[in-house]
């Protein structure tokens, strides 16, 4: 939930503040307040926001797809460079996938070049069908085949 519309949580706690002190100040009832909670993690919970994503390195010249794991001298490590061939027999794209980031300090860290986020389909149209009462929603559409003028 920490990247609910790239909003660091820290912020989205202040929002939820600010929605529980608009409502003090309102007609609102003082249940309808306990409602709103204080951690947006409870949020993302309540509603299912948490979904499966998968993180990919992508060559920034050729696209080719690498899953992201820290760079580490185990052999199942992302390369360095780009090793997609277009064909078999053609010279590999070699392109850096990898940059220095400056932390300041003297300190670098490798940070990928083009990060691509995919999110799982098959998890999230489970997550829809398991909600309550999406079964009965699904039950009560009524199809009407077209007519024919």
């Amino acid at each position: 939930m920490g990247h609910l519309y790239f909003t660091p949580r820290r912020a989205l706690r202040a929002q939820l503040a600010g929605f529980r002190d608009i409502w003090k100040q309102s007609d609102v009832p003082h249940e309808a307040e306990s409602v709103v909670p204080k951690d947006p993690r409870a949020l993302s919970s309540m509603f299912l926001l948490d979904d499966v994503t998968y993180e990919f390195i992508t060559c920034p010249k050729c696209y080719a797809l690498y899953p992201f794991t820290p760079m580490d001298n185990s052999d199942n490590a992302t390369p360095a460079r780009c090793t997609h061939k277009v064909t078999p027999t053609s010279t590999p794209c070699d392109v850096l996938l990898w940059k220095e980031c400056d932390l300041g300090g003297g300190r670098t860290k490798s940070v990928p070049r083009l990060c691509h986020l995919h999110h799982d389909l098959k998890s999230w149209l489970g997550r829809l069908l398991s909600r309550p009462g999406m079964e009965d929603e699904i039950n009560s559409y009524r199809y009407t085949p077209p007519t024919e003028p």
